[in-house]
């Protein structure tokens, strides 16, 4: 035996600090080994092998076993609690999803914890962690599989972390996936069994690490408030705050998106869909469909009111059933109504058929750049001029031709039409019902070419203003003359209105008869009043001598013309004559009418316009 090995009856020598080699001892000895670093073994030869014992424990830890290997295929506790090793054919493919079914099944150990009866545990000793790490490699893992549920029962404030320590963009993430492609669904449930509880996932980034102060968190949290189960809310709190947020912590953070059990939405801020379409409501009556802007002063809706079955926007914060009342209504005919200004920063407004503005009140066309056309295609037919103050219609066939009306100073007018290349630019006024012309100074000015050749002002001198023809067609009458002035009847009169210049000419026209003696001069002057309440001479120097004698009993036309001067323009008048002789011997008289041949003229009366200039 060689003299390093201690043999059990004889040898007293030391433990060595290495295992014994093959070559070492005899069958049947024994050696204490105290290797540095590993610990003190009991080292046995049998059939010329050296076998090594467990290593020994300290005196203070004798229950506890240390192994570097044991083969064996079960352990079983003093309370029956069994982990039995064994080795068997799994399908990998089988335990983690169908992705892995090309893989083959393997024997492999396999450790299961428990009787098969009572629960199976595995558990850290005392206060210690319970760590279970895979392999070296990045693609090992740690496979859980169970066909009943997976658990994980937490006491306390304790939290379930899943902490991750790489920079990949892979990273960090949480997959729950049912990958079986026959159906199933995948499914993540948060569930509180209190009423006053919240249930909700927070998104935190945390400025710190390593365990050091959150003071700096920036939180969004989504979940239901115990407290008001009724919402379910999104939140943020920014940074500065220790303060970890939940939908309890309303005062803490800003609730910046709720949805309620009615359906209703609430957001804090903008809302932005990048989509197509929304939808408000479903395809069926009896229902308003809203969306209101809240505002102190200015509330509006905007939507469908049912009840008026159009589509509304209205800055008084609810529909009014009247559409006209409405800011701006669209019926189901595509009318649209509109109760205020409509503003156009556009430059065309079009119609594919017929336009109609039709208005209860009037309608204001306000052009800035001082032109309003009306065309047809791309040719103006219609121009109101503003900045020029004047109204063209263009000819159809040829735009320089036009008729103008143009408006000066003062609100002098001017009718103008222009033939570019002729002079048939004709001004016809046709007035179906009466034409009036109204100068109000009174002045009427006929022109040709600009030149005026009527009276200075009066080209409605030579009107006839009023005209009276006493015997047209009736007996003939007669009237026996005095030697003082009468109206031998009351029809004895013109009527007329003074014309701006204030001057008249009267004429008469009337049958003389000297009478059988001839001695009779025949006299005529103009009077005030008719024959019912007797001649009233207008002034003297209107009476006048018409005959002096004439042969016995014959019959003269006597016509005379009366200027008068210095009436009021615009003023009505009425004028007889009154006749008398100088003698009534023979029965000197008037005679008129007739309704047959070779009778009396008529009598005839009428007042003429003056010019205002007139030479006496």
């Amino acid at each position: 035996m060689s003299n390093r090995l201690l043999h059990t009856k004889v040898s007293k020598r030391k433990p060595l600090k290495h295992f014994p080699t093959k070559k070492d001892g005899h069958n049947g000895d024994m050696q204490i080994v105290t290797v540095n670093g590993k610990g003190t073994y009991l080292c046995i030869k049998s059939q010329g092998e050296w076998k090594i014992s467990d290593k020994f424990n300290p005196r203070n830890k004798f229950d506890t076993h240390i192994f570097d290997e044991i083969t064996t295929r079960k352990i079983k506790s003093s309370g029956n609690l069994v982990a039995t090793f064994k080795s068997t054919s799994e399908s990998v493919g089988a335990l983690i999803g169908k992705t892995f079914t090309s893989e083959s099944n393997v024997t492999q150990p396999i450790l299961e914890v428990g009787d098969g009866i009572n629960l199976g545990v595995i558990s850290s000793h005392e206060s210690t962690a319970l760590f279970l790490k895979s392999g070296g490699s990045s693609t090992s893992s740690i496979l859980l599989q169970s066909s009943g549920n997976i658990t994980n029962t937490i006491s306390g404030t304790s939290s379930y972390s899943v902490l991750y320590n790489n920079s990949g963009t892979a990273a960090g993430k949480f997959l729950i996936n049912n990958r079986n492609t026959d159906g199933g669904n995948a499914m993540l449930e948060l569930a509180v069994n209190h009423t006053d509880s919240d249930a909700y996932i927070r998104y935190k980034y945390a400025e710190t690490v390593d365990g050091g102060s959150a003071a700096n968190d920036i939180q969004w949290v989504h979940g239901f408030d115990g407290n008001d189960s009724d919402i379910f809310n999104f939140m943020y709190l920014g940074a500065d705050s220790s303060t970890a947020l939940t939908p309890s912590t309303a005062t803490v953070g800003s609730t910046q998106f709720s949805i309620a059990t009615s359906g209703n939405i609430w957001s804090r801020g903008d809302l932005t869909v990048n989509g197509a379409d929304i939808t408000i409501g479903t395809d069926s009556d009896g229902t308003d469909r809203a969306v209101t802007f809240a505002h102190s002063t200015l509330k509006t809706i905007m939507g469908i009111d049912d009840s008026a079955d159009a589509f509304v926007i209205n800055t008084d914060a609810a529909f009014d059933g009247t559409l006209a009342n409405n800011s701006l209504s669209i019926d189901a005919s595509h009318n649209v109504i509109i109760a205020g200004n409509l503003a156009v920063n556009g430059d065309n407004i079009t119609c594919d058929g017929t336009l109609t503005i039709d208005v209860d009140g009037d309608i204001e066309l306000n052009a800035d750049g001082g032109n309003v056309n009306i065309k047809d295609g791309v040719l103006t037919h219609f121009q109101f001029d503003c900045d020029n103050t004047r109204f063209r219609i263009h000819d159809d066939d040829n735009g320089l031709d036009h008729f103008t009306i143009t408006v000066a100073a003062e609100g002098a007018t001017t009718l103008a039409t222009v033939d570019a290349d002729t002079t048939a630019g004709h001004l016809i006024l046709d007035a179906d019902g009466s034409l009036t012309l109204d100068a109000g100074d009174g002045r009427f000015l006929a022109k040709n070419a600009g030149t005026e050749f009527s009276p200075a002002n009066s080209s409605y001198a030579g009107m006839i203003l009023g005209y009276t023809c006493i015997g047209l067609n009736e007996a003939p009458a007669t009237y026996n003359l005095i030697t003082s002035y009468v109206v031998p009847t009351d029809e004895f009169s013109v009527a007329f209105v003074a014309p701006p210049s204030g001057n008249v000419e009267i004429f008469i026209q009337v049958g003389w008869d000297a009478g059988s003696s001839n001695t009779g001069d025949c006299f005529a002057g103009l009077s005030t009043a008719n024959a019912t309440s007797g001649y009233s001479a207008t002034v003297s120097y209107h009476e006048k001598e018409l005959f002096d004698g004439m042969s016995r009993g014959a019959l003269r036309v006597i016509t005379h013309r009366w200027t008068i001067t210095g009436l009021t323009a615009g003023t009505a008048y009425e004028r007889w004559a009154g006749f008398k002789t100088s003698n009534i011997g023979g029965t000197p008289h008037l005679q008129w009418g007739g309704n047959g041949s070779g009778e009396n003229p008529n009598f005839i009366m009428m007042a003429t316009a003056l010019p205002t200039t007139i030479t006496t």
